[in-house]
């Protein structure tokens, strides 16, 4: 085994490309290794593989190599530090994001509860529904218009569909789709339009942020516009290159409906 010198001057060595590593070098390096990421099991498997002389000379070798290896490394040890007191503080907070989703979306459409939806958000939470601009920013105007234009105000009907959901550290992303008879006057969506009675099956994603202690902070809500106004019959999608409910047809099964259809009439039919 290399002496206490040897095993400083090998870690400079390792340095140069040009030099060629020896089996001891690669077994300093594996204990370096383990020194950084298995701490309790270093000084056993130190005791292994060195002679029982040099055990406590080498203790002393090793240490400095391993310092400045952490010294080298302290960015990437630093954020791996913030990160696992991230996740610490995430498991305290006992929260899990997708549950608090659903538990928001049942106060809104199965419980019609106004104070159930607002209790599961931030004190000051923003809700934006993207393609009308409706929504409230700031708790009081969040619950005015859940209580006026939102909660208790959908067709008897609807339905809402997940096809799929992305769960990140504090964010939680749901693909969706709504369904429901325009029966009445809906300002979410079509604010100022009469009912028509039309049918309507609308792609959602849903964009939901929380705050640390895991209550929804905001919601960013998209849906295609062109799309429901061709459901209730405001929009002729044989003027313009737009589509209607087959687009939640071909998410929930894309070989129920063919892809490529527009670019096909477009190329049976072109525009003089």
């Amino acid at each position: 085994m290399q002496s206490c010198s040897r095993l400083i001057a090998g870690d400079r060595l390792r340095k140069n490309k040009d030099l060629k590593l020896t089996a001891e070098d690669g077994v300093v390096a594996y204990l370096e290794h383990v020194a950084l990421t298995e701490p309790k099991a270093f000084l056993p498997l130190l005791a292994k593989v060195l002679p029982l002389q040099l055990l406590n000379a080498n203790r002393m070798c090793i240490k400095p190599l391993v310092t400045a290896r952490r010294s080298r490394a302290g960015k990437l040890v630093g954020r791996q530090s913030e990160g696992n007191r991230y996740h610490g503080r995430r498991k305290k907070a006992g929260k899990d994001l997708g549950a608090v989703f659903d538990a928001h979306i049942k106060a809104e459409f199965v419980d019609m509860d106004v104070a159930a939806t607002m209790a599961t958000m931030a004190p000051e939470p923003y809700l934006t529904h993207v393609p009308t601009l409706t929504g409230g920013t700031g708790r009081a105007e969040v619950e005015r218009f859940y209580r006026d234009h939102f909660v208790g105000h959908w067709p008897d009907d609807v339905q809402v569909k997940t096809l799929s959901r992305t769960i990140g550290h504090n964010r939680v992303v749901d693909e969706l789709i709504v369904s429901f008879t325009h029966d009445r006057e809906m300002r979410v969506y079509l604010p100022g339009v009469a009912p028509t009675g039309k049918k309507v099956v609308l792609p959602h994603v849903v964009v939901m942020g929380f705050d640390e202690a895991g209550r929804v902070a905001y919601e960013h809500i998209y849906w295609d516009q062109a799309t429901l106004l061709v459901q209730v019959g405001l929009l002729d999608p044989a003027l313009l290159p737009v589509s209607s409910a087959e687009q939640a047809k071909r998410l929930q099964d894309p070989t129920a409906q063919p892809a490529n259809e527009m670019i096909r009439q477009a190329e049976r039919y072109p525009k003089k």
